[in-house]
């Protein structure tokens, strides 16, 4: 298995050199991967959440081509998404023509990141017979407000980084987003999921990023699972390695582990506050803090 994936990866840069000189050999050198998909599949399109840029650049080496999109139901739904022309692997592409993108930021810096504004004659009007709700997402000249956090790159294309009610504001003014510190941590082997919010500390009033980690027994195995000491240095191990990949102020400081799934809509995104409020009153229950878990399973 091991052997396989080093020879597609060495076939990956070889092909990806041919195609720096226009000669395409993807369809023959993956043909058998391309044949246990099917051998008819040519393109993806993924939308409603986020996707590792490794994913869809190894569905691009390997000859299918794979798009990100970006939009909301008041947006009627699509905002942007990349195309043939411009595929830039990790956004969601330019915006559509007729629509105006725009960040709602303080900064000049290109790349600043704000909240992502959206203007045209697809979004909606307001919502049905809620003017207060309508109020808080229009602006006066017609600006969307989408919820979402990110930046625009220097080629326009949109890159979403968080939610804005998810967004952790450190004591020092910092911002840090749930969502991408969490992709970092479903990457740890043995977690499911994970959920990180940010707890004000009753010593200092400063903030310390907490993460709540669903285990997956059948990859950690009855041993590991057996040994909270073991478990908790294996884990720990690979939070340093998360940390080591983001600033400092974004760092993990406290972890707790569980068994159950996280809280989720029917569409599978985790209830953020309904589960936040049931670790805390578990934590409660239990008698500890996010510090005096950290390292515990709380079930």
């Amino acid at each position: 298995y091991e052997q396989d994936i080093t020879l597609v990866n060495i076939m990956i840069k070889i092909s990806n050199f041919l195609r720096k000189f226009g000669i395409d050999l993807r369809a023959k050198l993956f043909r058998q991967i391309l044949a246990a998909v099917g051998g008819g599949l040519n393109l993806c399109v993924s939308g409603a959440a986020a996707i590792d840029a490794k994913i869809s650049r190894f569905f691009d080496d390997i000859g299918i081509d794979f798009f990100a999109g970006y939009g909301l139901t008041e947006t009627s739904p699509v905002v942007a998404v990349c195309n043939y022309h411009l595929n830039i692997f990790g956004s969601v592409g330019n915006p559509t023509a007729g629509i105006e993108v725009a960040i709602d930021t303080d900064s000049n810096e290109p790349g600043a990141i704000g909240e992502i504004l959206t203007r045209s004659e697809s979004v909606m009007l307001g919502y049905y017979k809620n003017s207060e709700a309508t109020a808080e997402v229009m602006t006066a000249d017609g600006w969307f407000r989408t919820g979402d956090i990110g930046f625009l790159d220097k080629k326009g294309c949109i890159h979403i980084t968080g939610r804005l009610k998810s967004m952790i504001v450190l004591a020092n003014g910092k911002k840090a987003f749930p969502e991408e510190i969490e992709f970092l941590v479903s990457l740890i082997p043995g977690v499911k999921e994970s959920i990180v919010w940010g707890d004000v500390s009753a010593r200092d009033g400063g903030v310390d990023i907490c993460a709540k980690l669903v285990l997956s027994p059948d990859d950690l195995g009855a041993d590991v699972l057996s040994d909270e000491k073991a478990l908790f240095k294996l884990i720990s191990d690979q939070i340093k390695h998360v940390n080591q990949q983001m600033p400092a102020y974004k760092a993990i400081k406290y972890i707790m582990f569980t068994n159950e799934d996280l809280i989720k809509t029917t569409t599978l995104k985790v209830k953020r506050p309904a589960e936040q409020e049931k670790t805390y009153k578990r934590l409660t229950e239990l008698g500890l803090t996010p510090k005096t878990a950290n390292g515990k399973n709380i079930d």
